[in-house]
């Protein structure tokens, strides 16, 4: 699962959902689930640097800081036991369209809070739902899956329909 998560990270890079250290992958463990970290370009980003977390945010293993989006994964994951993995891209269509905070492709717009704020997981899983995929307000895609393609695949699909929609 750690290998997966470190190359979903590249992936997010080669599509350009992301450039230099944006964004945040992550996966449900029998412990809670494990973060990539915080500031770390993903082509330096190994196994051993991903961060594993309790589901109420503390750190259970890791050297490194933990991707500074920790509570957005957290609270999605204690609200949504159906979610096994989280992407976060910063995308340049879809967040463009975050300033519209109008829908797409099904995905509601979360109300703005600061970065790494108890304020901003709660109103992204109060958006969330039940659906795959949040715009965060100003911010970047948040998309959920069963599995880490899946959730990958939500943040990419979001990212294409953004830049073909008309406002």
């Amino acid at each position: 699962m750690r290998s997966e998560v470190v190359r979903c990270g590249l992936l997010m890079v080669e599509r350009g959902l992301v450039a230099g250290t944006q964004g945040n992958v992550s996966a449900r463990s029998t412990s809670g689930f494990v973060v990539t970290p915080s500031g770390v370009p993903y082509d330096s980003v190994t196994d051993e640097d991903l961060i594993e977390m309790a589901l109420h945010g503390e750190v259970l293993d890791g050297r490194l800081e933990p991707s500074s989006e920790w509570r957005v994964h957290a609270a999605i994951y204690r609200a949504r036991p159906d979610v096994n993995a989280i992407v976060h891209t910063h995308s340049s269509a879809a967040t463009a369209w975050t300033e519209r905070n109008r829908p797409l492709d099904h995905a509601l717009v979360a109300a703005f809070a600061p970065t790494g704020t108890d304020d901003l997981a709660g109103n992204a899983v109060e958006a969330l739902k039940d659906h795959d995929a949040v715009l965060l307000a100003h911010h970047g895609v948040v998309g959920v899956g069963t599995t880490l393609g899946e959730a990958f695949a939500v943040c990419e699909r979001l990212e294409e329909r953004a830049s073909r929609a008309t406002p």
